[in-house]
């Protein structure tokens, strides 16, 4: 932060402790969402939905801050993409705890349709691949690293191939055993669901390159293409 005024710099450490603390909790939504799901408990839904409209203000939130920080202070080129990556990481997350309150709310489903789960796909350990790479993105956030950001975009290949895996076998066991039909959709909606999660932290990881190095590119577009 070198090149930016005190009083600015000040202003910026406090905006970036409000985007670390919303991906703490966003992470911990996550966590909560897949247990929803594993342990079919309502009462872990109910703590998801409550957690998602927190998370859904601190966008609006992070918009006015910045909003008011370049009202107050000469903005910088710095400055100016501190504001545009904070803005960016806020919405990127708003996305992420939208797909944590939809899992959540499939354990809730599973429970009003009598559902007994069972580890049909390891949802556990592909949230938990997504979960690696949410908090790489925000420590690469935190420290301005892009070997970070480029180690989350090869992790997210890997979460894609695991869910292509996992999709692909629920489909087939729905196909060999009817009874697991709604288990199965269940269990692919979810999966899905994590998937895309995994797009939206490779958004936030690309904002948190353009902080870095001053250029939006599309990393995980880029990387697929290369021989």
């Amino acid at each position: 932060m070198t090149n930016v005024s005190t009083d600015i710099a000040g202003e910026i450490a406090t905006l970036r402790q409000r985007l670390a603390d919303a991906g703490l909790a966003v992470d911990g939504m996550l966590e909560l969402a897949v247990r929803a799901v594993v342990e079919q408990d309502v009462a872990l839904t109910e703590r998801v939905i409550g957690m998602e409209i927190a998370v859904g203000g601190v966008e609006s939130e992070v918009e006015q801050f910045c909003l008011r920080l370049m009202a107050l202070h000469a903005p910088t080129p710095e400055s100016m993409r501190e504001c545009t990556t904070a803005i960016r990481l806020a919405a990127e997350l708003r996305h992420i705890s939208d797909y944590a309150l939809d899992i959540a709310k499939i354990g809730r489903r599973l429970v009003r349709h009598n559902v007994a789960y069972r580890p049909l796909v390891d949802l556990p350990r592909l949230m938990g691949m997504a979960r690696a790479m949410l908090r790489d993105a925000l420590e690469a956030y935190a420290r301005k690293e892009d070997q970070l950001v480029d180690a989350v975009i090869a992790a997210d290949d890997r979460l894609d191939d695991v869910y292509h895996q996992y999709r692909d076998y629920a489909i087939e066991a729905m196909r060999q055993d009817t009874s697991l039909v709604l288990l199965g959709a269940f269990s692919v909606l979810a999966t899905k669901y994590v998937e895309r999660i995994g797009d939206h932290i490779i958004s936030l990881a690309e904002s948190v390159h353009y902080l870095i190095t001053g250029r939006m590119e599309a990393l995980a577009r880029t990387r697929r293409q290369e021989p």
